[in-house]
């Protein structure tokens, strides 16, 4: 997934909500624990994950509204599945 920019927004890049340790990671890693999007951003999909006893978010920022909308409604779908098994469907098929 890439942004006419050439802006890639998979993987992710993720940074720590709360604590020490990593504050940031990138890549299909952890579980996926919450998806939200805010109607004053509805191009953009937050995402928090679990990884290793931590919480991290990420924001997925797309060009186009609808598949944002879409996306979000899959991921929302996918809560408790892991980002490595998220990261290997194929949306061509599934959108």
């Amino acid at each position: 997934m890439t942004r006419s920019s050439g802006v890639s927004t998979w993987p992710p890049r993720w940074t720590k909500s709360h604590g020490d340790g990593n504050s940031k990671l990138s890549g299909e890693i952890g579980t996926l624990t919450k998806v939200l999007i805010n109607p004053a951003l509805d191009n953009t999909i937050f995402l928090w994950m679990e990884n290793e006893g931590a919480e991290y978010v990420t924001a997925l920022v797309f060009d186009d509204r609808s598949w944002c909308l879409q996306l979000h409604n899959l991921l929302k779908s996918k809560i408790g599945v892991s980002l490595r098994a998220i990261g290997d469907i194929d949306l061509a098929n599934t959108l």
